[in-house]
């Protein structure tokens, strides 16, 4: 007993159980406000019977080009006040004439302020087909003005069904046998358009398409916005054409669809103008939009465990071959690296093998009388041996001479070096310890906020004791070991210095969503408080690797550092231009970006499309790929500067030449920015704000790339330098 209190003790006094608790606070305030609707990324199904209500969520606008999401407006939408008379069909104090019978699909608002504003739609069969009014807005100048700022912005509702399923948002292009429907599953539906004459339009008819299995499960959501003006169409009228349970499924006839360019995703969608009289719903001042919606159920054979399956893979709109072919691309350039590092490596062995067979071969006796007879072929024979023997001594003992030099801790910013490997540590080793999470279905891939948790789950508990490991082991590589000042200064700047960039950047965006009114802000203090508890993790853990670090000292070097240092010959003219110092690192930039860039793509599409990621294994493997690219590359290099008989230089060429990928992502970032925050428009004026958040954000995600690949980079060089010197012994 006594030595289980004395082991509860020693366990309290080291600060485990704190750094446990300020983790468990700060993932509970990173997702305080994730829903439990929201939340369950493995949730269980729910059983709608006939008559019951399947809840509809309202969330917030978003859009992609100002990338500040804003609250659903009441004064420019229909209220989302509830109602609990049921012979009340008005939802807006500017409709006071209409108190028509409610219908049985009629939408019900939840006033619980916990959960996003909900509606309820009634699952009755009989009455699928039927459209219903919500209200009429009669808009003043400043409401149109405000609207056209959101559709000129590119505004779009965000609507899901049951426990989140979200909407996907479908146009109907063509007209009679020839409908098409196109589909987009991710970011939501837009509030409207604008035509190519300047003018702008509201999509106030919103057709629902809830898709139920034989189970009674919700398993699809579809939305078909339509602009239709006037109140004597829609509003007083049911349409002679029913569908039911999926027959005739996106036909509509008697209207005639013309296409109209949405430039978000570079698709056509509906513009309706119906045979009859139907306009678009036009958003001028004095003009009044009756906004009205339809309901109708369909049955479906597909189960409720696959229906994320068409969201995650946009209803097979990229087929899996196009990960597949990017990963045999990348693999043959691995495989071509690693054999043309391996052919050095061999080569230079052998060479070295037949040179050292040379020197101790014993000479074979000669009687006298061949020695007048072969004197001549003798001569010639051993002249011409140790001509080339000499040529080839000199070339293969090039980086043999520096075993005295190689291991010389550099004098050019070593604490840098050290803080700069440590943090791509940091990085790495959180990013191959979240994938397997995504891939295991641990963290979610779909809801961006438990992504946000485990991602700070894996750097509080593996990446920042990993990063302080690896600057304990680099410090004493550099020789700063002995220094305990800089022992500490090198684990506190490790553990600080990306952490902090992320804070700052945060804390910034999020002040700038308060002054937005964003609702997807936190409050300030609560911010700054989580913060500096992510930062008091971050660094107990960085110390408790450093620690380790530390007590575990290093294996020594294979060769020991002589007291004079050995001078660098005069480099070839070659080596002195400049466009061939910096190949390497254009090179490996080039390459790793090629092994990266279509999962990097369609991450971007994630982060700043809404669209859904899932191919979190392809990234994976691509990410393996990368770090094997990074280390031969490097290895290719440094052995090339030891054949130059340059030992300086090589620690921070080799985490610089890894480094070098960053420029190339970065520089892909900021060209592409039209592609990500202007639908591809390059005439689409994109907002300061917008412009500064994402520069500042993709120059993050570079940095963390850059660092990462440094750290590979580094790391590699040192095993091969030591893994080369290692059969070497001093006096050789």
């Amino acid at each position: 007993m006594r030595e289980v209190l004395h082991s509860v003790k020693e366990t309290l006094n080291n600060g485990t159980v704190l750094v446990f608790l300020l983790l468990s606070a700060l993932l509970a305030m990173a997702g305080q406000s994730e829903t439990r609707l929201f939340g369950q990324y493995l949730s269980r199904p729910n059983h709608y019977a006939d008559g019951a209500n399947i809840p509809v969520w309202i969330l917030p606008m978003t859009s992609f080009d100002s990338q500040v999401s804003l609250p659903y407006d009441e004064s420019l939408f229909c209220t989302t006040t509830n109602k609990n008379n049921d012979n009340d069909n008005d939802n807006d104090n500017d409709n006071n004439d209409n108190n028509k019978a409610t219908p049985p699909s009629r939408w019900i608002v939840d006033s619980n302020p916990t959960l996003p504003s909900s509606i309820q739609v009634r699952n009755e069969y009989e009455s699928s087909n039927q459209k219903y009014p919500l209200c009429q807005k009669t808009l003043s100048e400043d409401r149109a003005r405000a609207l056209q700022n959101l559709i000129e912005k590119r505004y779009r509702h965000n609507i899901a069904i049951d426990d989140g399923l979200p909407a996907a948002c479908t146009f109907v292009v063509g007209s009679g046998d020839f409908d098409i429907d196109t589909k987009t599953y991710h970011g939501g539906c837009p509030i409207g358009y604008k035509d190519y004459d300047g003018s702008f339009y509201i999509y106030n008819h919103l057709r629902l398409i809830v898709r139920v299995n034989s189970y009674g499960h919700v398993v699809h959501f579809d939305i078909q916005p339509k602009s239709i003006r006037g109140k004597e169409e829609w509003w007083d009228q049911v349409p002679a054409q029913v569908h039911h349970h999926g027959q005739n499924h996106g036909q509509n006839h008697g209207e005639e669809l013309v296409a109209n360019e949405l430039s978000d995703y570079n698709l056509t969608v509906g513009k309706t103008k119906s045979a009859r009289t139907t306009e678009p719903a036009k958003v001028t001042a004095n003009e009044t939009i009756y906004f009205s919606y339809q309901v109708e159920m369909m049955t479906s054979d597909l189960r409720w465990s696959h229906r994320w399956n068409v969201y995650l893979t946009e209803n097979h709109l990229v087929p899996p071959q196009v990960h597949i072919y990017s990963i045999t691309n990348s693999l043959l350039m691995v495989v071509f690296l690693g054999a043309l590092m391996v052919n050095l490596w061999i080569k230079r062995l052998n060479m070295t093998a037949k040179l050292s067979h040379h020197q101790h071969q014993p000479l074979l006796p000669k009687s006298a009388d061949d020695d007048d007879e072969e004197e001549g072929v003798h001569s010639s024979t051993v002249v011409g041996f140790c001509s080339c023997c000499k040529k080839n001594k000199a070339d293969a003992q090039k980086w043999r001479l520096l075993h005295g030099d190689i291991f010389r801790p550099t004098s050019t910013y070593p604490m840098l070096l050290v803080v700069l490997t440590g943090t791509g540590a940091q990085i790495l080793s959180s990013i191959l310890v979240l994938c397997p999470l995504c891939i295991l279905g641990i963290v979610s891939p779909i809801y961006k906020r438990t992504l946000l948790v485990g991602a700070l789950g894996a750097y509080s508990l593996v990446g920042s004791w990993v990063g302080g490991y690896v600057t304990a082991q680099s410090c004493q590589a550099l020789q700063l070991s002995k220094d305990k000042e800089a022992r500490a200064r090198a684990s506190f700047l490790t553990s600080a210095l990306f952490p902090s960039l992320l804070s700052i950047v945060h804390i910034g965006i999020n002040s700038w969503s308060i002054r937005m009114n964003s609702p997807s802000t936190r409050p300030l203090f609560p911010d700054v408080l989580m913060v500096m508890l992510a930062m008091g993790v971050f660094v107990y853990q960085s110390y408790r690797g450093a620690e380790y670090g530390f007590a575990n000292p290093m294996t020594p070097f294979p060769t020991a550092t002589s007291d004079t240092i050995r001078d660098i010959p005069i480099e070839p003219n070659v080596w002195k231009r400049w466009w061939f110092r910096v190949l390497p690192y254009v090179g490996n930039a080039l390459i790793l970006f090629g092994i990266f860039y279509v999962e990097n793509f369609f991450l971007m599409r994630y982060f700043w499309y809404g669209q859904f990621f899932d191919a979190y294994g392809y990234l994976t493997i691509v990410l393996v790929l990368m770090v094997t690219s990074s280390a031969a590359i490097s290895v290719i290099w440094t052995y090339m500067q030891l054949n130059q008989e340059n030992h300086s230089s090589w620690w921070w060429t080799s985490f610089a030449g890894g480094a070098s990928s960053g420029l190339s992502f970065l520089w892909y970032y900021w060209s592409t920015m039209h592609t990500f925050t202007g639908g591809g428009d390059e005439g689409h004026i994109i907002p300061v704000g917008a412009a500064v958040y994402y520069h500042v954000v993709t120059s993050l995600v570079a940095i963390g790339i850059a660092l990462s690949s440094g750290f590979v980079s580094f790391a590699s060089s040192l095993f091969f330098n030591r893994s080369l010197y290692g059969s070497l012994s001093d006096g050789e």
